[in-house]
């Protein structure tokens, strides 16, 4: 765990302080045990012809816990219950390190792995016929578990174990541009896979891959330009989004390093590729594709000093992490056995456990990587990382002249080619040589698109490229020609972005954009700066460049908020105060999040909370029939207060898992409307005999937050009580 927080109150129970310890655990693990400290009769064990004594103990400890349990619930304050939201333990179990071992300890005592709890250790109790273990183990609950602390002979027929797991594994992953070698994939290959991510540098490492490296010192992970010295909450987003990719598999990401003894894959990130020169240029490596994940202590490299070689510095710690994550996420791939959708047979020794340039995908027009306005730039460290793929690239000429586009590689390692476009398309330049490096040059139009493809010869792929412009400077920065209305910087359809290290660079030189609003909604517009360096203004106007809003203090900074509509185009302007000039801005714009459904789900007019796991009869959960052979129906409300169309895409839309005496009767249709629209569905239980029966219903959904919404319902068939002296026409229930 990266974090532990524990609150603690002394509980007296039967004449002995207690130390109760509730622990805080970190998100997506659970803690499970199969009721270790609760009694259960064993069906195949004679208990009485067994051990006469242990039946006695057995009922003198439910009767001591029924007595206890008032007291030990109101001594403990709410304020010592574990936060639900965080996670659901159902019990913690270590050793108490401030008390000593008594040496008197029975013989028959055995606890195996027993300490802080992690990943893959199992404990195993038996026999504490004297209390020796409860000495020395604290155990945590909720609420709804009694805390039995007696001294009990727990002995191997009901003994159990508990350990750590992650997420049930209940799907593969749809990983970018691979995907999963074998085609039986089993759930259960990722189910508590360790994936232990090494930000803190390593010495002496073996890659034992296509090929072995030794003696690799991995340096620990540095934020590059602006983001030094965020490292800690930069991690901390890398894990978030690695848990959100791989979320519901079973895998589990730690930056703590487990006990020797827990397989685990590592995952180094730090540093460059330099090791591997000899066989091409990296940001990651894995040490193979794991088919079938059958080796849970694997490694891989991602070399996070290459994702910014040759690029201006990042300063959105928001981008730098995904990328950073989608990195990590490919290697990770790799070792639970994905492979790259298209491989290049006659590609270097490590092009199957490579992972593509920092710019894909970019395999198509629609797809090109936009390099903005400039005059000159390089961008180093490049890959045609698999057979028939394509890089392409757009940028628009700062200014009227010569464009000049290099790639520089090594012809061995695979042949390129060279083609620079127009904006329709049509080349303009080819290079084509069987040698090293190819190069192009063509006349340009200051403020006009053109189009930059880099490929390898009848599909070769080639491990390592640079690309290399030199082009006519634009006058002001990079988004210049922009000053007016027809001559708007067309920032395309959005919701964010930021664009920064802009400028104001002469008098009454007003910068211009034009954006698409991507979702209906309210428009933020902020512009950053100082004003001792320059007083500059906004404006937004709509597309027939009426004005909405704008924002002219005397104060660093201007911020606009406009109502706008998905689909229509807007014009933000920004421009100095009587003409004045400012070297430094930003322009950040957030706009309107994506429409999106919200499912609820009522019983009785109450909302029934996705995961509830106790049902009751007020909303319609708690199933009750008195009559043998009758059956009783309750209806449910599917209810979508979204922005957007709630889609229930199950087969069938709901279903349950549990007891064969509920049946649902009445599916619910799709899609639910938004705002409000409801649908409904019935369930029928029909009870087979007496007792409790519970199953767990379930509406697979594209509500991202709550799908699949679950909750537990429960029925029961109570008999009817009858009086002593009933007779065939007269009976008291």
């Amino acid at each position: 765990m990266s974090s532990q927080v524990f609150q603690k109150k002394d509980v007296q129970i039967m004449g002995k302080i207690r130390h109760i310890l509730f622990e805080q655990l970190e998100p997506r693990i659970l803690l499970s045990g199969d009721s270790l400290l609760n009694i259960a009769p064993n069906p195949d064990q004679d208990t009485i012809l067994d051990n006469p004594l242990k039946v006695v103990q057995e009922a003198e400890l439910l009767d001591t816990n029924k007595q206890m349990e008032p007291q030990i619930n109101q001594e403990l304050a709410s304020s010592d219950t574990p936060n639900s939201e965080v996670c659901e333990p159902i019990i913690t179990l270590y050793i108490d390190e401030n008390k000593t071992i008594d040496e008197s300890v029975d013989a028959d005592l055995n606890v195996d792995s027993i300490g802080h709890a992690q990943t893959g250790e199992i404990a195993l109790i038996s026999n504490d016929f004297n209390g020796d273990i409860e000495s020395k183990v604290t155990t945590t609950q909720d609420s709804s578990l009694p805390i039995y602390e007696n001294d009990v002979d727990l002995n191997k027929e009901y003994a159990t174990s508990i350990e750590i797991r992650g997420p049930p594994a209940t799907e593969s992953v749809a990983l970018s541009e691979m995907h999963l070698v074998d085609p039986a994939f089993d759930y259960d290959y990722f189910d508590e896979q360790i994936v232990y991510l090494d930000f803190d540098g390593e010495e002496n490492v073996t890659y034992n891959g296509p090929v072995t490296v030794e003696g690799i010192d991995v340096p620990a992970f540095v934020a590059p330009g602006d983001l030094a010295g965020q490292e800690d909450a930069l991690i901390a987003g890398v894990v978030e989004e690695l848990n959100e990719i791989f979320d519901g598999s079973g895998i589990i990401f730690t930056t703590e390093r487990p006990e020797s003894t827990t397989a685990c894959s590592t995952i180094y990130v730090g540093g460059n590729d330099l090791a591997f020169a000899e066989y091409g240029s990296f940001l990651g490596l894995a040490e193979q594709v794991d088919v079938g994940n059958t080796d849970h202590s694997d490694n891989a490299f991602v070399f996070s000093d290459n994702t910014v070689s040759g690029q201006t510095e990042p300063t959105d710690p928001g981008s730098f992490v995904t990328n950073l994550a989608n990195l990590i996420c490919h290697e990770t791939g790799h070792l639970l056995g994905y492979e790259h959708d298209n491989e290049d047979p006659n590609g270097g020794v490590l092009s199957i456990v490579a992972v593509a340039d920092r710019f894909e995908p970019n395999d198509n027009p629609a797809e090109a990587t936009d390099l903005g306005m400039l005059g000159n730039r390089t961008e180093d460290d490049l890959t045609i990382h698999e057979f028939s793929d394509e890089d392409y690239y757009f940028l628009t000429a700062g200014d009227s002249g010569m464009l000049y586009v290099h790639i520089l590689f090594s012809h061995s390692l695979g042949d390129l080619d060279l083609t620079v476009y127009d904006s329709s398309g049509s080349p303009l330049a080819i290079s084509t040589s069987s040698s090293d490096d190819e190069s192009v040059s063509v006349a340009v139009t200051g403020g006009q698109t053109y189009y930059v493809r880099v490929y390898g010869y009848a599909g070769a792929a080639n491990p390592n490229y640079d690309l290399v412009i030199y082009g006519p400077e634009p006058p002001g920065e990079r988004f210049e020609f922009n000053d007016s209305f027809g001559a708007a910087t067309d920032l395309g359809m959005l919701g964010d972005r930021t664009e920064a290290d802009l400028t104001i660079h002469k008098s009454y030189n007003d910068d211009y954009y034009l954006l698409t609003a991507a979702y209906s909604g309210t428009l933020n517009v902020d512009i950053l700066f100082s004003h001792s360096l320059g007083d500059l203004d906004l404006k937004i106007y709509d597309s027939s460049e009426s004005l909405l809003a704008s924002s002219i203090s005397e104060t660093d900074d201007e911020h606009v908020s406009v109502a706008v509509t998905g689909g229509q185009t807007y014009y933000v302007r920004v421009y100095g105060y009587a003409g004045a000039t400012n070297p430094d801005y930003d322009l950040v714009i957030d706009g309107p999040e994506p429409p999106s459904p919200e499912i609820d789900v009522l019983g009785n007019g109450q909302i029934i909370v996705d995961g509830d796991s106790t049902p009751e009869s007020n909303d319609g959960t708690d199933f009750r029939i008195f009559a043998q052979g009758g059956s009783i129906v309750r209806t449910f409300t599917i209810r979508n207060m979204g922005s957007a169309p709630l889609n229930l895409t199950g087969v069938p839309k709901v279903h349950w898992t549990g007891n064969t005496d509920f049946t649902v009767i009445q599916q619910p249709s799709s899609p639910v409307a938004a705002s409000g629209g409801t649908t409904t569905f019935q369930i029928q239980f029909t009870p087979s005999g007496l007792g409790l029966q519970t199953a767990t219903v379930l509406i697979a959904n594209d509500d991202s937050d709550e799908n699949p919404y679950d909750f537990a319902v429960q029925g029961t068939l109570t008999p009817i009580l009858l009086s002593e002296d009933f007779n065939d026409n007269n009976y008291d229930g």
